[in-house]
């Protein structure tokens, strides 16, 4: 079976607040009261490209931080799509979708390079979500 070819027709520019990701369009920051890890901090010095926040927490252990998203957006009745890892970073992913389906949320958990003791937790609120 072929797969159908790309579509070549051109995607509308972002609205104010958005940036377009190779993940999708998102909004450029997060909503107020979205959960964040104790203790961890937001960072725009971490190299995950694009996000609408990241933040680094040290002396963790990714997994612990990634379980803790899936609890805290589970509680805020989002339902988790998706729980992967660890990638070849040694990172985990959570995906999850809000009321819409189209509203879809990732947060990633990555070790930031050998010896180090931090995690970056780049999120990414996709622009279907309400806007924060």
């Amino acid at each position: 079976m072929e797969t159908p070819a790309a579509s070549t027709k051109p995607t509308a520019a972002p609205a104010d607040g958005q940036t377009v990701t190779d993940w999708g369009r998102i909004w450029d920051k997060l909503p107020k009261g979205f959960p964040v890890y104790a203790g961890a901090t937001a960072s725009e010095e971490t190299d995950q490209g694009p996000a609408s926040a990241v933040f680094v927490v040290e002396g963790v252990d990714p997994t612990d931080v990634i379980g803790w998203y899936d609890t805290k957006l589970e509680a805020a009745g989002y339902k988790t799509i998706a729980l992967d890892g660890p990638s070849e970073d040694h990172g985990y992913t959570l995906d999850t979708s809000g009321k819409s389906v189209d509203c879809r949320i990732e947060v990633r958990a990555v070790p930031m390079g050998s010896g180090s003791d931090f995690v970056a937790i780049p999120v990414m609120y996709g622009a279907a979500c309400p806007k924060p």
